[in-house]
């Protein structure tokens, strides 16, 4: 905490992202600051510029160590060769060829001769100075040595494959972090870069084909099995050996081509999650390559060997020509060993690359730039430093601010006089903005999984009850027991699509381990019991209050009391009385679906909105009169039964102490809100100022204008929302 006079301490002022640059935060900044950066008005360059050039710039230094692998692998030369151990020391003898032609495609012929010790006499060169000399002993003159060096035996060339699928890869990462880096810097489009749950929920088919692929479920089933027991245990663990060694196949086979196929489609939105999945997957080469590169220093006759060429004067046929001989060597430790450094470099710089990326897949809101250092979130940009009473520093003019994302946002403060004893302290404030990603977002996150993720724990509530409730605005007396109903309300939803007596015997069985003090899983699947046990094991092991544990188990298959079974018998009395015959004329039957009406041709099986020709109008005339009737006729019957149900549906879900202040807002607006709640669908049920306020849509819309139970708005239509 900085320890000097309020007039000269400073603060940090960062403008949300999403805000306009000159909003500020805090009320710190004077109204004539604006956001001119600061490095930018002292080179006079336009706004931006540096933070462009300087992202690219480090994009290229990031990718780099991936064209410095290519670079050393595609460019082998004489000195990574062993010269002193050729393949067959002693035993294997000097080749040398006649050349017809001194260009690529002859050598590439004679090479392809070496390769499967094909001699051709009509070709083979005989030179004095290699007769009896074996590749062990041979002398060479350095000015004949030909550089060009191509695989012997055969084999693959591997160091050249590595070179090219390492060049893939940085140019990848260098184009999405490019991209990614690029769209940070503006306010806009920073916006569309996903998360990790945006992006499972708006890229379904990545999630879809990852767990389909993965053959996670697979082990879970065997695990989980009912009768196999430790065999199926016993076998799932030999197979996550397999398993594992899968995924990463999938991963690098599978997501990677999928995810790049992607990005090229949606460059801006996929762009993190581009650089995650392919930093990833460099480092997964990066390691397989330091695998194969160990086996080959422990293995000679396993290393990549290459043939060594130079010219010499030699005989054919009594005529004297320029020949060409050969022999073979392998890669040398010393090149081996910087190749294992390279390997060990690019690992560690995937993993880092991919770290920085975590941040983002997190919350996109506490994402930072990957080829910055400095961590800094980008919405911390603007930065504004100024005083307490919105002063700029001293030595700084009141223009001057911190804009350029790419660069150290504390940079006036280390200029301040007093500098030495100043302390920077930052809040995180709460924001109400847009989400990220788009409009469609997952629900809010509840709990927080592996490596930091956030994810939703809870389900939607499967019974009206809870919902009901919350529409009633109860949430602050309701607080304490909402994680308790909703826990209840998911355990008992499993139970029911259980027979009744596996549901007794899965209850009994997890309470009695309750009572004991033991853990509610044991670990093992004996039966479909036990499978069920373990599901509602791991269900309640979310909840971290034990006596909430409790309480579901004790009062999950106990019967409902009466108040709280109104409610539900008064709906599927509504639900009976308001069942009716479908209308049939010929073909035709007629059907209503979301408040519209519909035709289906059984002899056609087609389904149409717009009325048949055969259907006639006398039809809809003669029964407009009798639904009308029969509607009134309905929700008087329903509202009578309300005005019986509703004492007790509010005693069921509203706390006694509050009972008795509601009764009387009730009394004198009963009969009006029972027919209107009868009317149609309830969006929305609330207290206002005293009054019960109802927002409904009706449920049927050939009521005919004028119905005491249609209003009237401004809109002209009955279907949609109203108060």
């Amino acid at each position: 905490r900085p320890s000097m006079a309020d007039d000269e301490l400073f603060e940090a002022v960062p403008a949300l992202a999403g805000l306009p640059q000159n909003s500020g935060g805090a009320g710190l900044e004077s109204e004539h600051f604006n956001h001119t950066p600061l490095e930018d008005r002292k080179v006079g360059v336009p706004p931006g510029w540096a933070s462009q050039v300087k992202v690219v710039a480090l994009s290229v230094f990031t990718a780099g160590i991936g064209w410095a692998m290519f670079s050393f692998m595609a460019n082998m030369s004489i000195g990574q060769l062993e010269l002193g151990h050729p393949r067959n020391a002693g035993t294997e003898a000097v080749q040398c060829f006649l050349p017809t032609r001194e260009t690529d495609r002859h050598l590439r012929k004679l090479l392809l001769r070496l390769r499967h010790r094909e001699r051709t006499p009509e070709l083979e060169c005989h030179v004095k100075n290699m007769v009896n000399k074996t590749c062990s002993d041979v002398e060479v003159p350095v000015a004949s040595i030909n550089g060009h060096m191509v695989p012997m035996a055969g084999g693959v060339d591997w160091l050249r494959w590595w070179a090219k699928v390492f060049l893939v890869l940085s140019l990848l990462l260098l184009l999405g972090i490019t991209t990614h880096d690029l769209a940070m810097l503006s306010l806009v489009k920073q916006e569309e870069i996903m998360d990790f749950r945006s992006l499972r929920w708006q890229f379904p088919v990545i999630r879809r084909s990852f767990a389909l692929l993965a053959g996670v479920k697979v082990i879970r089933q065997l695990l989980q099995k009912s009768g196999l027991g430790r065999w199926a245990q016993l076998l799932s663990r030999l197979g996550m050996p397999f398993l594992v060694v899968w995924n990463l196949c999938l991963a690098v086979f599978v997501l990677s081509p999928l995810c790049v196929a992607l990005f090229l489609l949606h460059p801006i939105r996929l762009s993190r999650a581009a650089v995650f999945v392919q930093s990833l997957v460099c480092s997964v080469y990066s390691l397989c390559f330091l695998v194969q590169i160990t086996v080959w220093l422990l293995h000679r006759h396993w290393r990549p060997w290459y043939a060594l060429t130079w010219s010499h004067a030699g005989v054919i046929s009594d005529r004297k020509v320029d020949c060409l001989c050969g022999c073979e060597y392998s890669v040398s430790n010393h090149a081996l060993f910087q190749l294992m450094m390279i390997a060990v470099t690019s690992l560690a710089k995937s993993l880092m690359v991919a770290m920085r990326c975590v941040k983002g897949l997190r919350r996109s809101q506490w994402a930072n730039l990957i080829t910055v250092l400095f961590s800094v979130p980008i919405n911390a940009y603007p930065v504004t430093w100024a005083s307490l009473d919105a002063e700029p520093p001293e030595g700084c003019d009141e223009t001057e601010t911190q804009g350029e994302r790419a660069f150290d946002p504390f940079v006036l403060m280390d200029e301040q006089i007093n500098s030495k004893n100043l302390r920077l302290e930052l809040a995180a404030i709460q924001w109400q903005g847009t989400p990220r990603g788009g409009d469609v977002t997952p629900r809010e996150a509840d709990a927080i999984g592996c490596c930091g993720f956030p994810y939703a724990r809870r389900r939607r509530p499967k019974r009206w009850s809870l919902s009901f409730a919350v529409a009633l605005n109860f949430k602050a007396t309701m607080a304490p027991d909402l994680e308790e109903e909703d826990l209840r309300t998911q355990v008992e939803g499993f139970l029911s699509q259980l027979p009744p007596k596996d549901a007794r015997q899965v209850l009994d069985r997890l309470r009695r381990r309750l009572a004991a003090g033991e853990p509610l899983s044991a670990r093992k699947v004996a039966d479909h019991v036990d499978e069920s046990c373990e599901f509602l094991a791991e269900l309640l092991a979310f909840c971290r209050n034990d006596e909430v544990v409790a309480e579901v188990l004790h009062r999950v298959g106990e019967e409902e009391a009466e108040e709280e079974q109104l409610l539900g018998r008064f709906l599927d009395s509504r639900r009976r009385r308001r069942l009716e015959p479908v209308r049939t004329l010929g073909p035709w039957e007629e059907h209503f679906a979301g408040g519209r009406r519909y035709f289906y041709n059984n002899d056609t099986q087609k389904t149409q909105w717009h009325v048949p020709n055969d259907w006639p109008a006398q039809v809809d005339a003669a029964s407009a009169e009798h639904h009308s009737r029969r509607d009134f006729e309905i929700t008087l019957v329903d509202a009578k039964e309300f005005m019986e149900f509703t004492p007790g549906i509010l005693r069921a879900f509203v706390r006694p102490s509050h009972f008795e202040s509601l009764s009387f807002c009730l009394e004198p607006v009963m009969t009006k809100m029972a027919v209107t709640f009868l009317a149609g669908e309830v969006k929305k049920l609330e207290f206002e100022n005293g009054q019960v306020v109802a927002q409904i849509r009706p449920l049927d819309p050939r009521k005919a204008e004028g119905d005491m139970l249609t209003p009237q708005h401004e809109h002209g239509t009955a279907r949609e929302p109203f108060k």
